[in-house]
């Protein structure tokens, strides 16, 4: 199961390299597109890991500490920015065979806006003031708190 998961991860970016391995220029601009597409994907799974590994509802006594979550988080927006500078880099180079133009300028910057915006939608309480959600709350969501009263582990996703 393990070799055939595998091979469908890693298949067609095995294809692409045989296929473009006589084509240097082409090869290093699907690298260049792959990389873009990895720095947009990279947030929908950092933002909602640290936000889940900073609750205690969630992971009990497991939970990052206050110190570990705040190095995390700088460590994450400081990731976040270098992606944003790469992908506006990306969309501002002329050489990038997109459309260019105040028009395209535009919409680029309205799907970056609406990018932003649905990260955030993906962590729910990261910007919603008020009490903090204890473990029942968590369980009426589909989780269960990762710690009983006696400290020990009790589960995960109900």
């Amino acid at each position: 199961r393990v070799a055939v998961t595998r091979a469908a991860a890693l298949g067609p970016a095995v294809v692409v390299a045989l296929s473009t391995a006589h084509n240097a220029p082409l090869q290093n601009r699907i690298n260049e597109w792959l990389n873009i597409l990895q720095s947009l994907q990279l947030p929908f799974a950092m933002v909602p890991l640290l936000y889940i590994t900073s609750r205690s509802d969630i992971m009990g006594r497991f939970k990052n500490g206050g110190r570990m979550s705040l190095f995390a988080y700088a460590v994450a927006v400081l990731i976040l920015v270098i992606n944003v500078a790469l992908v506006v880099q990306f969309v501002l180079d002329k050489d990038t065979p997109i459309p260019h133009g105040p028009g395209a300028y535009a919409v680029a910057l309205g799907y970056g806006v609406l990018y932003f915006w649905f990260i955030s939608w993906c962590v729910p309480d990261l910007f919603r003031r008020g009490p903090a959600r204890d473990a029942t709350t968590a369980a009426d969501d589909g989780y269960q708190a990762l710690s009983s009263t006696d400290g020990a582990a009790t589960g995960g996703l109900a």
